[in-house]
């Protein structure tokens, strides 16, 4: 397995600076373990391939901003609905990802559990209709 600096190294050469600055890479390389940082780079790769992402990080801050939950968990939980998306040989757009996301946390549960808990619930609950066949 790679080191955290050569992950952190093949992200920077990947991803233009403003698509994740690397004060925001640094962010998420101290808040994500290695297996993560690389889920999180297929997000944001993916996104970018197709022209939908221009600042990965104004769009999660964006989000963290008017969420109870802070930058780390939502990173976190963006790997976690990207495995699940992977397992079920799914794909969904990052805006979809994070639409859900919203979902789960206005719940009237949102204030008890962990972003985690309540997509896991969520997912087992309800699904996710905006997965497409990968």
């Amino acid at each position: 397995m790679k080191t955290k600096l050569e992950i952190v190294s093949f992200m920077r050469q990947s991803l233009p600076e403003k698509v994740l600055p690397t004060p925001f890479l640094e962010r998420c390389s101290e808040a994500l373990d290695n297996h993560e940082l690389i889920i999180l780079l297929k997000i944001i790769s993916k996104e970018f391939q197709r022209s939908r992402l221009l600042r990965f990080q104004s769009v999660i801050v964006d989000q963290v901003d008017n969420s109870r939950y802070d930058l780390n968990q939502w990173l976190k939980v963006l790997c976690y609905f990207q495995q699940w998306l992977d397992k079920s040989s799914s794909q969904a757009p990052l805006n979809e990802m994070i639409d859900y996301l919203w979902c789960c946390e206005n719940t009237p549960a949102g204030s008890c559990f962990s972003l985690e808990e309540l997509l896991k619930s969520m997912l087992v609950e309800h699904g996710f209709e905006a997965a497409r066949p990968s």
